[in-house]
């Protein structure tokens, strides 16, 4: 399995042409685990996190009309 690391997009050349040269894969960091550090190699096994939502979802409206705004496809003209 290849060692993975989460940055920071855009990664600089630089720094991503020695991560790729030391066999890392690089992932932005937008995707990492939760609780996982960032800028650090990750070699050893993490620790699962487990995250409690800090307050519950709001109920989602309910479209009862449809939405006749919506501008529809025109035939193709027919030229010749």
């Amino acid at each position: 399995m290849s060692k993975v690391i989460y940055e920071p997009h855009p990664v600089h050349p630089a720094r991503k042409a020695k991560l790729q040269a030391e066999g890392y894969k690089i992932l932005d960091a937008i995707f990492a685990p939760a609780g996982t550090p960032l800028h650090a190699l990750l070699d050893e096994a993490v620790d699962n996190v487990q995250v409690e939502a800090e307050y519950e979802p709001e109920d989602v409206d309910v479209v009862l009309e449809p939405v006749s705004d919506i501008p529809t496809k025109r035939a193709r003209s027919k030229k010749g």
